[in-house]
């Protein structure tokens, strides 16, 4: 017998809730969620035909938009007008003031998951001082409010 089986076929008596009925159900996040309203500037990526190396942002590719909540591994911006579509790559810009001062924040991000809200994104890069400034804000509470 798989997981998958008894996962589906078990549940607690005592338990109110319904077995999980699809292994797809669970909750696939690794890293906790911290609910922060942030502008974000996001831009497609495309490759510049001169330089397959060089990732530029296309001016017609840029959305303006505000993150729902914010984790290690990636945010939720919510925009009711979602132009992407799973497995996209676009660059992420933010800015956040915190105790030490304003700190600016650039990485390329990846869309996997879309809503009629807006949609999810994983980061794809990080640089230190950019994991260092997330532990701070979903730890500590870092962010000047």
């Amino acid at each position: 017998m798989c997981v998958e089986r008894s996962l589906n076929n078990h549940m607690n008596i005592n338990d109110k809730r319904p077995a999980i009925k699809n292994v797809s159900q669970i909750d696939q996040r690794w890293n906790i969620r911290q609910s922060l309203d942030l502008e974000i500037s996001l831009y497609r990526n495309e490759m510049d035909n001169a330089d397959k190396n060089e990732v530029n942002a296309v001016n017609d590719g840029f959305i303006s938009a505000h993150t729902g909540n914010i984790s290690m591994g990636g945010m939720f911006i919510n925009t009711p007008l979602t132009q992407f579509t799973v497995d996209d790559m676009l660059s992420a810009s933010f800015t956040l003031q915190t105790q030490e001062g304003m700190s600016h924040h650039h990485m390329p991000v990846r869309v996997v998951r879309t809503t009629s809200r807006g949609a999810a994104l994983v980061f794809m890069d990080y640089n230190i001082d950019t994991i260092h400034l997330l532990r701070e804000i979903l730890y500590e509470g870092a962010v000047k409010h």
